[in-house]
């Protein structure tokens, strides 16, 4: 799910019936819908507000849409489909989605492969693949949309990334199976939330500058957490 600013709809990715579901950002009624690939998972908007990307699973690949045609005929909405293809005879199993700071390219976790995707809708550049850990997951960029952190749920880390260099930098390790992140750039932290092994499921914090955990939320009423947001 993505909420759009500009339009105050929220997009709802549903990978039983192939659909993005298009609901009213206030009244949260169901007024349009769009056709997806097979078993569509996230969705995101790009910064400028035109465009929606979606992550089909099951089809290995990225739709893209114009938002200023799904107020008129839906169907036209649809630009063009990316197929994002595999390695090694292994299909793309493409997951979370974050536009960068260039409004054309799209970051994509590879969960199969282990990889990060760097894909120009646009279509001017091809797919750039950075290596990760194993079952990569979530995803999370910060402001700049210069770096990037995505969950390995197989490794039991997050990777961080550098996009300008095209390059993973650095992996945090002592989680168990992270889900998905996302960055507190004002506490200067990340929150990762992990449904566990041995040690039980639990929400992480990890200072960003030095990349250790230092914080961890372990409760019976945690049972599986995968999603995680922050409040305005």
């Amino acid at each position: 799910m993505v909420y759009d600013t500009k339009r105050d709809v929220l997009y709802v990715a549903d990978e039983n019936l192939n659909r993005i579901w298009i609901h009213n950002g206030k009244t949260l009624d169901l007024f349009a819908s769009l056709a997806a690939g097979q078993a569509p998972v996230h969705a995101d908007i790009s910064r400028d507000g035109d465009h929606l990307v979606v992550t089909n699973r099951l089809s290995s690949d990225l739709s893209i849409y114009n938002l200023e045609r799904v107020s008129g005929n839906t169907g036209d909405a649809l630009i063009t489909t990316i197929h994002l293809g595999g390695i090694a005879g292994t299909p793309c199993h493409p997951y979370d989605v974050k536009f960068s700071a260039v409004p054309s390219l799209c970051c994509i976790t590879d969960f199969n492969a282990g990889e990060l995707l760097v894909t120009d809708i646009a279509g001017q550049h091809g797919t750039d693949r950075i290596g990760l850990g194993n079952k990569s997951f979530g995803l999370a960029l910060d402001s700049t949309g210069e770096r990037a952190y995505a969950c390995n749920m197989g490794s039991g880390s997050v990777s961080v990334i550098r996009l300008d260099r095209k390059k993973k930098i650095s992996e945090i390790y002592g989680l168990c199976t992270p889900c998905h992140c996302v960055i507190d750039e004002r506490g200067g932290q990340l929150v990762v939330t992990d449904q566990g092994g041995a040690a039980g499921p639990g929400v992480h914090f990890i200072d960003l500058a030095t990349e250790r955990i230092v914080r961890t939320i372990s409760d019976t009423m945690i049972r599986s957490p995968i999603g995680v947001t922050l409040g305005v």
